[in-house]
């Protein structure tokens, strides 16, 4: 229990003394409570079924998502320890709760963007305890009293417009449809909590001995040269093409250590934004060597966020996943 203790040490220090400037992307920051990933989009491109996968804890969905679609091994990582205990928590809210119960305790804020009462609410939280790991749920009791008094601190991101009901739905079946949820509640009902290590993609082959069919990396690529870059986590859409191509020759050789031969990376996921520049359409547009290298496949599928003001025709109205089949291309990059 001596690393839950210390997990726990570094929660109560973010709930209570929250980050300044950029919370995210460490061993111990903010977690997002839902995604930013339409899985419904992304499992037409990289189709889960039957799949051996090792994919970023995150805050469950990418989880939830490889479940729901058929996957047969998902294993989980991620650099920031605390999504462990987001993702177990999720898990078992979906695990044993109605569908409305796991809406009113898993989705934060209300129509009025305040946060709801029903959110993490002790009462659910400690019907959930015994049914969670024991490490987990030794580390939900340590820190849910201060998780409610302070204002959940930066533990996690309330306001996060991916947080929105209406955000939560979308290319989220299991979370728009109730009989879907159920689909993905007896998934669940039969599968073990998944197997999580705490490990940075340049270090996967050191947590995981194991070759998957396909290895999702999310958006870290281009987080990794937006704080090179910018020293800011968000992507921007320009062209930043000598760093994304120094990531990725330092990151391939780690990635084909746990690729099966015939595997797929999901090697990036860009939100609202298009693929190719058309006159007079409004939005951001992917020009850097990332989103055009003949060796990568960019497909773009329907946007899963969208702002509910003027600035939403700023937007683009498409989201880009982005795979890598070494087998496809015959060699590597």
């Amino acid at each position: 229990m001596q690393d839950v203790s210390k997990d726990v040490k570094r929660a109560i220090d973010l709930i209570k003394k929250p980050q300044s400037g950029t919370p995210y992307y460490s061993n111990y920051c903010t977690s997002f409570i839902f995604g930013t990933e339409n899985q419904e989009g992304i499992n037409s491109v990289i189709d889960y079924n039957n799949k051996d996968v090792l994919t970023v804890a995150s805050s469950g969905d990418q989880y939830l998502g490889a479940l729901y679609y058929g996957a047969k091994k998902i294993d989980l990582y991620d650099i920031n320890r605390l999504t462990k205990y987001v993702s177990y928590l999720k898990i078992a809210a979906v695990k044993h709760l109605s569908y409305q119960g796991f809406k009113d305790f898993f989705i934060p804020m209300d129509e009025q963007g305040k946060v709801k009462k029903s959110f993490w609410n002790l009462k659910t939280l400690r019907r959930l305890l015994p049914e969670m790991p024991n490490e987990v749920g030794f580390f939900w009791e340590q820190i849910m009293y201060a998780v409610k008094k302070d204002n959940y601190g930066t533990f996690v991101n309330l306001n996060a417009l991916c947080n929105k009901e209406e955000m939560v739905v979308n290319g989220m079946p299991f979370y728009a449809n109730e009989a879907d949820y159920y689909t993905l509640q007896a998934k669940l009902r039969k599968r073990r909590y998944p197997v999580f290590r705490s490990a940075d993609i340049y270090q996967l082959s050191k947590a995981f001995n194991y070759k998957y069919d396909i290895v999702y990396l999310s958006n870290i690529i281009e987080t990794i040269v937006a704080m090179e870059v910018r020293k800011y986590p968000f992507a921007g859409y320009g062209t930043e093409d000598r760093i994304e191509g120094e990531v990725i020759s330092v990151l391939e050789p780690e990635i084909y250590k746990v690729l099966k031969k015939t595997g797929t990376v999901m090697l990036s996921y860009r939100a609202n934004a298009y693929l190719e520049f058309v006159p007079g359409r409004i939005g951001n547009f992917s020009t850097d060597y990332l989103y055009n290298s003949l060796y990568f496949e960019p497909t773009e599928i329907p946007r899963k966020l969208s702002e509910d003001s003027d600035e939403d025709e700023y937007l683009a109205k498409k989201d880009i996943v982005l795979t890598y089949k070494p087998s496809k291309t015959g060699r590597y990059v």
